[in-house]
């Protein structure tokens, strides 16, 4: 029997789907920093990394045509860089070089959205706090990785950085998350955490995509023993550039 489908957007490291692989599902990772598709062997399951581009639609097409049917969940992580008010101060520089890089960076966003929807699957899009709250519509959920880090052992270690990011996931980063198609979130089981801000972004520079996967990662994977899944038809024709739900563009 096929595995169900992890549908993992913006995704580099393959982190974020690390807990499905392991248990069986065949977990696919899109980005456009892949070079060639490749596969890996996690478990029972298997993690897929594949070259994506989501301004092109054609690819986009073929994304969909791929999962149709399949998907148990989408986990978008949408570049921040753009869009996090933790970079505010650039705000007015950014715009002066490029007058779009806003609408650009949200075109992202809502390609993310449409696909989930069409794929008729729970999701959760997750960014930092960030203008997606004005320019789209208020998160769900907003959160602290530590208050989910009860769901990982009491010896856990950071599997990618364990030098700068807190076991458990001990640390505060405020984490948005956009959820959809019957997507639950779990009850919070959080660890004791220190007090004040997280100093990791310090040692492992500016790359705020980069702690995004780190926060999503494993709060992310336990929330398949909670989720509510669906099953209906996809509710949505077009993977939109430009605002959800609307586009001229159609699979």
């Amino acid at each position: 029997m096929m595995n169900k489908h992890v549908v993992c957007l913006y995704e580099e490291s393959g982190l974020s789907g690390e807990e499905w692989a392991v248990n069986g599902y065949d977990v696919f990772c899109y980005d456009i920093l892949h070079t060639e598709e490749r596969v890996e062997i996690v478990g029972t399951g298997r993690k897929i990394f594949v070259p994506w581009d989501a301004t092109d639609p054609a690819q986009n097409d073929a994304l969909y045509a791929r999962h149709a049917g399949h998907a148990a969940i989408v986990l978008a992580f949408p570049p921040c860089t753009d869009l996090a008010v933790l970079g505010a101060a650039w705000f007015a520089s950014k715009k002066a070089a490029n007058p779009n890089y806003r609408a650009e960076a949200m075109a992202l966003v809502y390609v993310a959205y449409n696909m989930a929807e069409a794929l008729g699957c729970p999701y959760a899009i997750e960014n930092p706090i960030s203008v997606i709250s004005t320019q789209w519509r208020k998160p769900d959920h907003i959160f602290d990785p530590y208050e989910y880090g009860g769901y990982l052992p009491e010896d856990d270690v950071h599997p990618a950085y364990p030098e700068y990011i807190e076991p458990r996931d001990a640390y505060p980063k405020k984490t948005c998350y956009w959820i959809g198609g019957g997507f639950v979130m779990p009850e919070p089981r959080p660890v004791p955490c220190a007090p004040g801000y997280s100093k990791q972004h310090r040692k492992l520079g500016a790359s705020l995509r980069r702690l995004s996967v780190f926060v999503a990662r494993r709060p992310v994977a336990s929330l398949k023993r909670s989720m509510k899944r669906t099953t209906g038809k996809p509710t949505n024709d077009d993977f939109s550039s430009t605002s959800p739900r609307h586009s001229d563009h159609h699979f």
